[in-house]
C-alpha cells in the first residue's frame, strides 16, 4: 500500500499535524478542482465577454433589455425579418380591439435547428409578458463540416443543441431498407461530429482570443450598405432597402410565372424535425407560451405545412394565386418589398385576430 501523502494542514490540529490523503485520491481531488476552475472560467467568459454575432447579438441585447414590453415574438429567416412589421401587426390588432406589442426576432438565413434554439434562448430570458411565439416554417438544415467556421455557426451550439444532435444521430444512424448500399450512418456521423465540434468550440471558447485579436488589429472594413438590425422602428423589422434593376425585375417575373404553371411540390414529412417541433411546443406550453407557425409567401420554397405537428396553429400564405405573389409586392423570389411586407403583415394580423376571437383562451 503506498504511503499516504500529506495534502494540507488540518485547521485546529497544529502546524505539525497533516491530513493524510493517498496519492490516487489526491490526484482525483486535484483533477476535480482543475476541472471546476476550467468550467467556471469558461462560464465567466460567456457571461462577461459573449461571442458577437452580427444581427443576433444586437437583437438579443435589445430584447433582453426590453423583454418586459413584448407579448408576441416572430422568429424565422430573412423572409420574416424583411416581411413582418411588428408596428403594422400591432396597429392592425389594435383596430380589432386587441392590444399587443410584438417584436421581430428573425435573422437572415436562420433555419431549424438554429431557429428552435433561438426560441429556447428567448424564453430563457423569462420575458414576463410573453404569450406567444410565431415560428416560420422551414426545412431542417443539415450541418456538416462548415468551412470556414463562423461565429454564426458557433453561438447556438449549447447543451440543448447537443441533445438535439444526439437524438438526430440516433434516428439517422438506424439501418433502413434501401435498394443500394445505405450511406446513412456515415452522413449521420459526419453531421453529429460537426455539432459536437461546434459545441466544444462554443462552450470552451476555443479560438475566442484569436477572434478578439483579429477584430482589434484589423483595419476598418468598408461595409456594404445594410439596414440596422433593429430596423427603423426598433422592433426588429428591416424592410428591403435596395431598388431592384430592370433585369432583376424580369427574372422575378419569370420565376413567378413558372411557379403558377406547376403543381405545388409534395413534401415528405421529416419525422425527426416534426419530433423536435412537438418537443418545443410542449416545452413552451409548460411556460404558458403558445407556439404558432407561419408559411411565408416565397416563390422558391412553396412549402405549405412542412413538418408542423398535426393540430398546431399555422398561418399559410404560400398560395401563388394570392396578391402577395404579384410583381408589385415582390423584391425577389424569396422576399417581399416594403409594400408587400405591409400587406402580408396586415393579412397575418387579421387572420391572427380572427383566430383569437374564435378561441379566446388562446
Amino acid at each position: 500500500m503506498p504511503n499516504p501523502i500529506p495534502l494540507f494542514v488540518c485547521p485546529g490540529r497544529g502546524a505539525n499535524y497533516h491530513c493524510l490523503v493517498s496519492g490516487p485520491v489526491r490526484s482525483t481531488l486535484l483533477c476535480v478542482v482543475a476541472l471546476s476552475a476550467f468550467v467556471a472560467t469558461c462560464a465567466a467568459i460567456h457571461s462577461f465577454a459573449p461571442l458577437h454575432v452580427n444581427e443576433v447579438s444586437e437583437k438579443l441585447l435589445f430584447f433582453k433589455t426590453h423583454r418586459a414590453e413584448f407579448d408576441t415574438v416572430f422568429v424565422g429567416s430573412s423572409r420574416t425579418y424583411h416581411g413582418v412589421s411588428p408596428k403594422v401587426f400591432d396597429e392592425t390588432l389594435r383596430a380589432t380591439g386587441r392590444t399587443t406589442r410584438s417584436f421581430n426576432f428573425a435573422i437572415d438565413g436562420m433555419q431549424s435547428p438554429e431557429s428552435l434554439m433561438m426560441v429556447r434562448r428567448i424564453v430563457a430570458l423569462r420575458p414576463p409578458s410573453l404569450k406567444r411565439i410565431v415560428l416560420e416554417t422551414s426545412r431542417l438544415r443539415v450541418l456538416s463540416n462548415p468551412d470556414p467556421v463562423t461565429p454564426r455557426d458557433i453561438y447556438w451550439h449549447d447543451a440543448e443543441a447537443l441533445k438535439y444532435a444526439c437524438r438526430k444521430f440516433l434516428a439517422d444512424s438506424r439501418p433502413r431498407p434501401a435498394k443500394k448500399k445505405d450511406a446513412g450512418f456515415a452522413k449521420a456521423w459526419a453531421e453529429f461530429t460537426t455539432h459536437l465540434r461546434l459545441f466544444a468550440v462554443n462552450e470552451m471558447n476555443i479560438g475566442r482570443a484569436g477572434l478578439w485579436l483579429g477584430e482589434a488589429t484589423s483595419p476598418p472594413k468598408v461595409k456594404k450598405q445594410q439596414p440596422p438590425p433593429l430596423g427603423p422602428d426598433n422592433d426588429g423589422f428591416a424592410p428591403v432597402f435596395r431598388e431592384p434593376d430592370e433585369r432583376h425585375v424580369k427574372n422575378v417575373a419569370a420565376e413567378m410565372e413558372q411557379l403558377r404553371g406547376r403543381a405545388k411540390p409534395v413534401h415528405q414529412v421529416d419525422p425527426i424535425h416534426r419530433g423536435e417541433l412537438v418537443r418545443l411546443e410542449k416545452e413552451l406550453a409548460q411556460k404558458q407560451v403558445a407556439l404558432s407557425f407561419v408559411a411565408t409567401p416565397s416563390v422558391r420554397e412553396v412549402n405549405g405545412k412542412l413538418d408542423v405537428p398535426d393540430g398546431s396553429p399555422i398561418f399559410v400564405f404560400d398560395d401563388p394565386a394570392s396578391s402577395l405573389y404579384r410583381l408589385e409586392n415582390r423584391f425577389d423570389a424569396d422576399h417581399l418589398n416594403t409594400t408587400g411586407a405591409i400587406e402580408f403583415t396586415r393579412l397575418l394580423a387579421t387572420e391572427f385576430a380572427r383566430r383569437l376571437d374564435a378561441a379566446p383562451a388562446q
